[in-house]
Parts: structure tokens; sequence; C-alpha cells
């Protein structure tokens, strides 16, 4: 349903109803010819039906450009819905990412409201300051803004899923936990030849072959055909020795050759063709630099982005875990005071919104 590969589709119906006129061989002639051209008697007519029929040439080179064009467009339709898909799949991982913060800030505003609850107990009994309560007022205020911005952005994200799939209603995905997508890297610099921006690109080398060819079929000879009818009144004497009256006719054929003499403005167009040709070969050749870097670039991050991740499942996360359970029970017991406590929830808690981060990297990476 998205549009832009309704639009590559129209395209190509549109290629393939130019290729069913490459057959036009233009309009008609038909012409009258009527007064004193024969005599000084006025009357005489003629009739004229001639036709001009281009080289065969111009249209096989015509055809065979009109098949490279819907060519063209199957080979848009494969990169766009490529793209698409890549696209859907950035919006979908970016989505399971909200959605997983969502949950971490569920986690945290629980986190923070137990110590705004004991904070303002400890503040009532006379065990600690307004400063201590205030503090922890706006922890959990700072929370909920952010819960508040984060479910914009899921629902930002929403609409965004929504026109990538050309839908009339609201779409949403289904919340489970952010997991690492599954993926097997294999190494081979090869494979970026098969991608299909770069098959269109090759097709657009033979579009344009094509169109060079049917500049330079414009050069063949055209041909044309023509009859007359015609009166010859007062002229024409057959053998009675009767001139011709007006109900006399007189008919013929004609034909004729058009050959191009001034060739030099169309060698011109030629050598354009072929500059263009040239031009796009380049375009080619730089896009397969340019995938075959980014294609290593994808790698690299993607081994960095896994690094971390692994670091954080191997380590960091047991630790942060481990941290807010010791620095609850310890600030509960009177044991940790509120700035130590809330430094090492912090901490703990950026640890999980950074392993969030990396998971949501590397899925991307992937």
């Amino acid at each position: 349903n998205n549009r832009s590969v309704k639009a590559v589709d129209y395209e190509k119906q549109y290629q393939q109803q130019i290729k069913a006129s490459a057959g036009y061989i233009g309009k008609t002639d038909i012409g009258l010819m009527i007064g004193q051209y024969n005599s000084y008697k006025w009357g005489d007519n003629q009739f004229t039906v001639s036709q001009t029929i281009p080289n065969p040439k111009n249209f096989s080179t015509k055809k065979a450009l009109g098949d490279e064009l819907i060519k063209s467009a199957d080979y848009k339709k494969t990169f766009t819905v490529n793209e698409l898909t890549w696209n859907v799949k950035q919006v979908y991982y970016q989505l399971m990412y909200l959605h997983g913060r969502e949950q971490l800030l569920k986690e945290q505003d629980s986190i923070y409201n137990g110590f705004l609850k004991s904070a303002s107990l400890r503040f009532k009994t006379g065990e600690s300051n307004l400063l201590e309560q205030t503090t922890a007022e706006t922890q959990l205020n700072e929370i909920r803004n952010q819960q508040q911005q984060n479910s914009a952005d899921i629902q930002s994200y929403n609409y965004t899923l929504q026109q990538l799939t050309g839908t009339g209603t609201a779409v949403n995905i289904i919340a489970d936990s952010l997991e690492e997508r599954n993926f097997a890297l294999i190494k081979d610099t090869a494979a970026v030849n098969s991608n299909p921006y770069l098959a269109y690109l090759q097709q657009q080398i033979n579009v344009l072959q094509k169109e060079r060819d049917v500049v330079a079929a414009q050069r063949s000879p055209d041909f044309t055909f023509g009859y007359f009818n015609q009166s010859l009144i007062g002229n024409a004497v057959n053998e009675t020795g009767k001139l011709a009256a007006v109900g006399n006719r007189f008919q013929g054929i004609n034909a004729g050759i058009a050959i191009s003499i001034f060739n030099k403005p169309m060698k011109a167009k030629i050598k354009a063709a072929e500059i263009n040709k040239q031009a796009a070969e380049n375009d080619l050749m730089y896009n397969q630099s340019l995938l075959q870097s980014q294609w290593q670039q994808a790698i690299q991050q993607y081994l960095k982005d896994k690094s971390s991740v692994s670091y954080y499942r191997s380590s960091a996360l047991t630790n942060a875990n481990l941290i807010l359970k010791q620095a609850k029970l310890g600030y509960q017991q009177g044991d940790t005071g509120y700035a130590e406590y809330l430094l090492a929830v912090r901490n703990a808690l950026q640890i999980k919104e950074n392993y969030l981060q990396n998971l949501n990297g590397l899925n991307q990476s992937i």
C-alpha cells in the first residue's frame, strides 16, 4: 500500500503504454487542389493521399528501448521495496526500544516513588531535612516528564509506521521485550554486487544505450508513398480526339525517399547520447565503491555494538541489579545517606538505559 511502491507500478504501466505506441508511423496527409492549373477554365481539381513511413529501424530501436524502460521500472520497484523494508525495520526496532524504555521508566518511577515516600516519612519524623524530600520529589517528577516524552515518541513513530505501510488507520506493534535480532555475519563483500540499487543503475546504462540507438536510427532513410487523382479539363485528348471534361479522371502514384544529408547535428546528438551513457557507467562504478565502503563500515559498527551488548550482559546488568538491591537495603536500614543512595540508583539505572540504547544500536546495525 505504500505510495512510493504504487508510483513505481504506475511508472511500469506508463512505459508499457509508451512501448505500445512505438509503431506509430505518423499522420496521413490528405490534400485537395482546385482551380485553373491546367487551362483557363475553372474547375480542375486534384485529390492526393500520401504517407511517410519511417525507416523500420526506428520502430525496432524504439521497441527495444521500451523493453529496457519496462525492465528499469521493475528494477526500480525492487530497490524501492528494499529501501521501504529497511525503513520499516528501522522504525519497528526503534519502537521496540521505546517500549523497552517505557518499562524501564516505569521501574524508575516505582523506585523514585518509594524514595519519595521514605523521604517524606523521614522528614515528618525529623530524621531528615527538607532537601532530601525535595530531591526525591524532583527526581520523581523528572522521570514522569521523561515518560510523557517517551509516550510522545512512541506515537510519533506509530504515525511513521502508518505512513510507510500506507494504511488509513493507526498502526501499533506488539511490544514484546526488546531482544537481539538473529543474525549470522558473512564477510563476503561480493554480496554487495547483488544490491538491487546497483542492478537498477546497471539497467539505466542499458536504457541509455538503447536511447543512443534510437537517436542513431533517425539517420536512416524514411520513405514516402502517395496516390493522386485529378482532372485535366480541356487538355487531355483521348484516342477519338475528344477533350477531357470534369468527369474524366487521371490517377497515379508517387514514392520518395528522405535521406539525411546534413549529418553533423545528428552526429552531435549521438555523441551526446554516448557521453550520457559514460556518465551512467561512472555513476555505477562510484556507487559500487560507495556500497563496498558502507558495507565495511556496517560490519565494524555491528562488531562494535555486538561487543558492547555482550559486555552489558556479561557483567554490567548483573552489577546494576546488585547496586539497586544493596542501595535500597542500605537506605531503608539507615546505613546509607540519601545522597549516596541517589547516586547509586542513578548509576545503576543509567547502566540499564545504556544497555537498551546499545541493544537498539545493535539491531539497527543488523
